[in-house]
């Protein structure tokens, strides 16, 4: 079984958990995302190579067949556009720790835009249409809830 694609999810999980922990204290959450999103560019780079070496992966989570669960899908496009966004993701992050005000900082902004990159990252590994539906509206919560 091929764990390499579920990576990219895990990192992005913990990092946007642990900022719902650190709720109040928006200097541990730069920080936290600030080191997830470098940590996610190790992660889409391993990936990328793993792709380039192996050749298509693919995951069945839980051991499901594909109509009943979750396919993830990692070609060389898919995780080219993954390390893309984790780079832009990245930059995004340490652009953010100077440059946006305290108060929305405060409404929960490291937590949503890893959220945001969350969806972004499922949309380019799903391997079917609802999840790919499913991870737009997880990109979407972001815009959603912040003004």
């Amino acid at each position: 079984m091929n764990t390499s694609l579920i990576f990219p999810y895990l990192s992005l999980i913990v990092v946007s958990c642990l900022c719902l922990i650190f709720k109040k204290k928006t200097k541990v959450q730069a920080t936290l995302s600030a080191i997830g999103s470098g940590i996610l560019v190790a992660v889409a780079l391993n990936l990328l190579l793993t792709v380039q070496i192996r050749g298509i992966q693919v995951l069945q989570l839980g051991n499901w067949p594909a109509p009943y669960g979750i396919s993830l899908v990692a070609d060389l496009t898919s995780s080219l556009l993954v390390l893309t966004a984790s780079l832009v993701f990245f930059a995004v992050n340490i652009f953010s720790i100077k440059y946006v005000d305290e108060k929305r900082k405060g409404k929960g902004y490291y937590f949503l835009i890893n959220v945001l990159m969350l969806g972004a990252t499922a949309a380019f590994l799903t391997g079917d249409i609802f999840n790919l539906y499913v991870s737009f509206g997880a990109s979407s919560l972001f815009q959603a809830l912040c003004p």
